[in-house]
């Protein structure tokens, strides 16, 4: 699997599809640093020796990766929100 296909799997997910612009220009700025940020961990994991579902895998646990480290800086600042 190339990593544009698995690039164009989140695009489909994403919300307003600027991970694919990413994809296309990957050091324009257009305005979206998480999708930026996506296409850059999900490429920089590829691995063309992975069968494709090796390279899912991979591509799950990085963005899974992400998220939790995403909600632990959520949660910080909430933590230090007053009540």
């Amino acid at each position: 699997m190339k990593p544009e296909e698995i690039v164009k799997i989140a695009d489909a997910a994403y919300p307003d599809g600027m991970v694919g612009l990413y994809l296309g220009q990957p050091d324009e700025k257009h305005g979206d640093t998480l999708a930026q940020f996506i296409v850059f961990e999900l490429q920089d994991v590829h691995d063309p020796d992975l069968s494709d579902d090796e390279q899912l895998e991979e591509a799950v646990r990085v963005m899974e990766r992400a998220a939790n480290e995403l909600l632990h800086v959520a949660a910080a600042m909430e933590a230090k929100m007053s009540k």
